[in-house]
């Protein structure tokens, strides 16, 4: 299950999703640093239900252009 986590102004946390796919989740990532620019922290939230305890929720980084429209 793919998931945006934004930090708002890097205090706040909300989550969006779930998205389709990484290539949904990347797109709106996009339009998001597109209208508010780098003040928020963006990142990868993956919900994997079916795997081991300790390995259910990943959170990642995007890389540096992968944000540039």
């Amino acid at each position: 299950m793919f998931f945006l986590l934004i930090i708002w102004n890097d205090v706040q946390a909300e989550v969006r999703g779930p998205y389709a796919s990484d290539i949904e989740r990347v797109a709106l990532a996009r339009k998001h640093r597109a209208r508010s620019g780098d003040r928020d922290g963006l990142f990868r939230l993956n919900l994997r239900p079916f795997a081991k305890p300790g390995e259910r929720v990943e959170v990642g980084s995007f890389g540096g252009s992968e944000l540039e429209g």
